[in-house]
């Protein structure tokens, strides 16, 4: 017997050694159908509000990477136009100014391979390498966060006996990465950075490792 949504048909119900009524079963069918009918339209709707959110997240993700790029093409076009305009530097200066180039190109090169994955993670084609690695590799990673470091002391705080954890070493150094440049960017200059990692106890039975960055971006030092 056709199950029916008024008149289209939605499925089909199959029955055998059943004594009850035409009526009944057409009664039983309809109940089907609208529930596969709902089913399906909370499907869709589910469908749809993800497609919305992927839309936002895609325009999050474009608009931080955008204002990302701003910060090392604005330091190297500045040193650049400094070096060209004033020839006669001293050599100290001439150095500095080379070195900002330098490492502001490392980390457009960075932002750039950053921004590849964004468009992987989009088509569903970003691949994650989980491996047993001791959270102290990651954090000894951020150290080479020279736009960090120029201004502001790191100061790391990882116990030697924590246990190891599955992760993706360069998933993890990235997010550590990106914490100590923003708490570099929005504190106060010479202040330090702390980064300090422990276990977490969940549920009295389950032991995660946990790692946090703090700033001085308000005066309180509040764990990002």
């Amino acid at each position: 017997m056709p199950l029916r949504m008024g008149v289209r048909t939605v499925g089909a119900l199959g029955s055998a050694g059943c004594d009850l009524s035409r009526e009944s079963l057409e009664a039983i069918g309809s109940l089907i159908a609208i529930s596969i009918e709902r089913a399906d339209t909370v499907e869709k709707l589910s469908r749809s509000e993800a497609a919305r959110e992927s839309d936002r997240l895609r325009s999050v993700l474009l608009d931080s990477v955008t204002d990302e790029f701003r910060t090392p093409l604005t330091s190297i076009k500045a040193s650049a136009e400094t070096l060209l305009s004033a020839p006669k530097l001293e050599e100290e200066q001439r150095n500095d100014l080379l070195q900002v180039i330098n490492e502001e190109s490392d980390r457009l090169n960075r932002l750039i391979g950053e921004a590849s994955e964004v468009a992987q993670l989009d088509s569903h084609q970003l691949q994650f390498s989980f491996q047993t690695h001791h959270i102290r590799e990651a954090v000894a990673a951020v150290k080479r966060s020279e736009q960090a470091l120029r201004r502001h002391h790191l100061e790391i705080e990882v116990p030697e006996d924590l246990p190891p954890v599955r992760m993706d070493l360069g998933r993890i150094t990235e997010v550590l990465v990106h914490l100590v440049d923003n708490a570099a960017k929005y504190s106060p200059p010479s202040t330090p950075i702390q980064i300090t990692a422990e276990v977490a106890r969940l549920c009295s039975i389950d032991e995660r490792c946990g790692s946090w960055t703090r700033d001085r971006s308000d005066g309180t030092g509040d764990d990002l």
